[in-house]
């Protein structure tokens, strides 16, 4: 019985780290601005476009949007996590760009048009170089979470879940050493893109999940209480 109490301390701790660790924001669009970006005229900050909170981006027409701050710095080795929806029509492309500089950005693409997920090289942001694809469908007006794990070393992995951000819709690998930090970039094309609470660290854990380490604890108490 010691032993199982033991067990369950240590799950029970495992899953509060977990959670203490949590996902560290890069950008919500709480300013209300693009001041730290890299822009055409084809970007604007929008309630309509929030996913949380009061703002978020909207993306048209065939520009990029990449900023390259201290605030916005990611690298080989991070886990990172975008709110995006097709408003409208789900038709087009919608690009998250990450290791973004002056020099260009590697992309995690949803893109209806070809009916997949997919990374990308773009250098320049004139290049779009497949890396590559899986098949995917996509819904008009629905959230998707688009998560990368970027691997040291190169490794890309790309998780699209779906509007709930936990259900698993699809996985897409590759690997690049093209960039390996930067900033955080957009693209959208078609119909609006929205984007909004970029993120990165551990994933939150679901609220059922974040019960299930104390419940373990409270179980294992009654049971020795019980065995008194």
């Amino acid at each position: 019985m010691k032993r199982l109490v033991q067990l369950v301390l240590v799950i029970a701790l495992a899953f509060g780290l977990a959670v203490q660790a949590g996902a560290a924001l890069i950008e919500g669009f709480e300013s209300g601005n693009l001041n730290n970006y890299t822009f055409g005229n084809t970007f604007a900050v929008t309630t309509g476009a929030a996913h949380n909170d009061t703002y978020g981006l909207e993306a048209y027409s065939q520009g990029w949007a990449y900023r390259n701050d201290s605030g916005a710095q990611v690298a080989q080795g991070d886990v990172l996590s975008v709110w995006i929806r097709f408003s409208g029509s789900a038709d087009a492309r919608a690009y998250f760009g990450f290791g973004a500089s002056s020099a260009g950005t590697l992309s995690f693409v949803l893109a209806p048009n070809t009916g997949d997920i997919l990374f990308q090289e773009n250098s320049g942001y004139t290049t779009y170089t497949q890396l590559n694809a899986s098949p995917q469908s996509f819904l008009a007006d629905h959230w998707y979470r688009a998560q990368v794990d970027w691997g040291i070393g190169g490794n890309l992995t790309g998780r699209l879940y779906d509007s709930d951000g936990t259900t698993l819709l699809n996985t897409v690998n590759s690997f690049s050493n093209l960039y390996t930090s930067g900033g955080i970039a957009f693209r959208g094309f078609g119909a609006t893109k929205e984007f909004d609470t970029v993120t990165t660290g551990a994933v939150p854990l679901p609220a059922s999940l974040l019960l299930f380490g104390p419940g373990l604890v409270g179980l294992a108490a009654a049971k020795r209480r019980f065995r008194k």
